[in-house]
C-alpha cells in the first residue's frame, strides 16, 4: 500500500535510486542528505520491501509575478521485479490526493515522458530552447571564467532573480537554495563559474557538467544579451581546449547565432484547484468548472479567488488544460483547439486580455 515514509524506510528508497537512476554515492549522499526526507517521500510496501517511491519537496514556483507554493515531483522509481502491478500509478494518486488536501497549489516536474504523467494531469508549461554544437577552435578571449565559491551565492542569486523576472514558472531560490544548488553540481563532478567583463563586473554564471563528448550547460544566468554571449564564448573557448562540444539550453525567447531546437521542458500539474487560483488569479470577476480525475476535491465550478460558487461557469477545463492556463503557457482560445469549452466568448476576450500567455521557462532539475 501507497504511505508516507519513515525514518527507517529512507536506506532502501536511497537503493532503489541509485539502482534505477544509477547516480553516484557522492550524488546519492548529497540528495538524500539535503533533499530527500521521510515527511516528503511516498512510498509503497509489499511482501515485506519497498517496492516503489517517489519525492515530493516543497517549492516555491514564479507564476505569473507571484510567488505560489508547490512541490516538485522527482525520483519517481519502482524496483524491476514489481513493475507493470500498479505500484507507481498508486504512489502518485496518493501523493496528489495528499498534497491536494493540504492545499499546496501545483506540482511541477522534468518528465522524461510527457505522455506518462498525461493520464495523471500533468502538462507541458515551459519551454526550452536546446541546442549542441561540435567542438570547434575558437578565438581567445579576456573573459575569466571563475569557480563559484560560496562567497559569490549572493550575488548569483540577485542575477537569478533578475534573469527569472520576465518568466512564468521559474522557481524562487534563496540563497541557502543556492548553497544547495552548488553542492549538487559539486558533489558529482560538475563546475560552476561565475563571469566577469573586461572592468570586473559580475556578468553571469553557469553550472556544466561534462557528458557525452560535451560540455553542458545545466544552468546559466546572464544580466542581458551581450554578457550570454560574452559567457557562451568562454565557455565554448574552455570546452575546445579539451575537445570538448558545447550543448545546452536557453530560455525560449532568448536570440542565438546558431540551431536551437525549441521543445516543451518542464511540465506541472493542480495540486489543490483553490489553492492555485487564489494564489495566482484572486479574481472574481470569471468562472470557470474543472474536472480532474485524480484528487476529487478539485472537481467543481470556482470563481478565480479559488471559492467554488453555484452559477453557470464561463469556461470548461479539464486540470491539465488549467494548469496551463493558470502558467500563462497557453490562453483561453489556443486551449479551445485541445478541447477547452468556452460558454461566454466575451468573458473570454476579457480573460486573454486580462491574463495574456507569458513567455514559460524553468532550469530546475532537483
Amino acid at each position: 500500500m501507497p504511505r508516507w515514509a519513515q525514518p527507517e524506510d529512507m536506506p532502501a528508497v536511497r537503493n532503489l535510486w541509485q539502482a534505477r537512476f544509477g547516480d553516484s554515492d557522492a550524488f546519492a549522499d548529497y540528495f538524500f542528505q539535503q533533499r530527500a526526507h521521510p515527511q516528503t517521500t511516498v512510498v509503497y510496501t509489499e511482501e515485506g520491501c519497498i517496492s516503489s517511491a517517489l519525492q515530493v519537496p516543497p517549492v516555491t514556483v514564479r507564476i505569473r509575478g507571484r510567488a505560489v507554493q508547490g512541490s516538485m515531483l522527482c525520483g519517481v522509481s519502482t524496483a524491476k521485479e514489481f513493475e507493470g502491478r500498479g505500484h507507481m500509478r498508486a504512489c502518485l494518486q496518493f501523493a496528489m490526493c495528499s498534497l491536494a488536501d493540504a492545499g499546496c497549489a501545483l506540482i511541477v516536474q522534468k518528465p522524461v515522458d510527457f505522455q506518462i504523467y498525461k493520464r495523471f494531469s500533468f502538462a507541458p508549461v515551459s519551454d526550452t530552447q536546446q541546442f549542441s554544437l561540435p567542438p570547434a577552435s575558437c578565438s581567445a578571449t579576456s573573459m575569466i571564467l571563475t569557480p563559484i565559491q560560496t562567497k559569490h551565492l549572493p550575488q548569483i542569486q540577485a542575477l537569478y532573480s533578475q534573469f527569472c523576472q520576465p518568466y512564468s514558472t521559474c522557481l524562487v531560490r534563496t540563497i541557502q537554495d543556492f548553497w544547495i544548488k552548488l553542492a549538487d553540481f559539486s558533489c558529482d563532478g560538475g563546475t560552476g563559474w561565475i563571469l566577469h567583463d573586461i572592468d570586473g563586473k559580475f556578468i553571469s554564471y553557469a553550472f556544466c557538467e561534462t557528458e557525452n563528448g560535451y560540455l553542458h550547460l545545466r544552468e546559466g544566468a546572464w544580466q542581458d544579451a551581450a554578457a550570454m554571449q560574452q559567457l557562451f564564448t568562454a565557455l565554448r573557448s574552455y570546452a575546445g581546449q579539451y575537445g570538448l562540444g558545447f550543448s545546452g539550453r536557453i530560455p525560449p525567447d532568448q536570440t542565438v547565432a546558431f540551431p536551437a531546437a525549441l521543445i516543451p521542458f518542464g511540465a506541472a500539474a493542480v495540486g489543490n484547484t483553490a489553492s492555485l487560483l487564489h494564489a495566482v488569479f484572486n479574481d472574481p470577476g470569471f468562472c470557470i468548472q474543472v474536472t480532474q480525475n485524480v484528487a476529487e476535491s478539485n472537481n467543481g465550478i470556482f470563481d478565480l479567488t479559488g471559492r467554488r460558487v453555484n452559477r453557470k461557469p464561463d469556461f470548461i477545463l479539464d486540470a491539465g488544460q488549467l494548469i496551463q492556463l493558470v502558467c500563462g503557457y497557453r490562453n483561453l482560445y489556443a486551449l479551445r483547439a485541445q478541447g477547452a469549452l468556452i460558454l461566454d466568448a466575451g468573458s473570454a476576450e476579457a480573460f486573454d486580455r486580462r491574463w495574456p500567455e507569458q513567455p514559460c521557462f524553468t532550469w530546475d532539475e532537483y
